[in-house]
Formats: structure tokens, C-alpha cells, sequence
């Protein structure tokens, strides 16, 4: 058995884009059944606001899983 490290495949930095999409789109349609069933919104248009969060919690979650897929990429490249 050696003690060579094995070699490290690199994650897919748009694969993990993706699935911080996902994330976000599951965050927002969790957020709506908040605001429809326990929460009312009452500060305007409830549609307004849903597509407001869709947009906001979608590109932190694309941006925030890219980030970390090249972080790691990045401490795990070869010297």
C-alpha cells in the first residue's frame, strides 16, 4: 500500500451553480407557503415580493455554491 495521495477530482463548478439554484428556488417556494399560510404580507403585492425573493435567494445560491466548488477546487489543486 502506498502512501502516495490519491489523485482528487475536481468539482463541477456549473454543477454546483446549478444546484445552488435549485436550492434557492426551493427556499423561495418555501418562503411563499410562509407568507400564504402562517405569515400574511401586507406591504404590497405579494407577487412583487415573491419574485423579488425568487430573484435574490436563486443568485445567492448560484453564487454561493460556485463559490465554494472553486474554494475547494482551489485548496485541493496539485503544487
Amino acid at each position: 500500500m502506498s502512501k502516495q495521495p490519491q489523485s482528487v477530482k475536481p468539482w463541477d463548478t456549473k454543477r454546483f451553480a446549478f444546484y445552488g439554484a435549485v436550492l434557492g428556488v426551493i427556499v423561495t417556494i418555501v418562503h411563499g407557503y410562509d407568507h400564504a399560510f402562517w405569515r400574511p404580507y401586507h406591504e404590497g403585492d405579494l407577487l412583487t415580493h415573491v419574485l423579488r425573493q425568487m430573484i435574490l435567494f436563486v443568485t445567492s445560491g448560484t453564487l454561493g455554491l460556485a463559490a465554494v466548488a472553486v474554494i475547494r477546487n482551489w485548496f485541493r489543486r496539485k503544487p
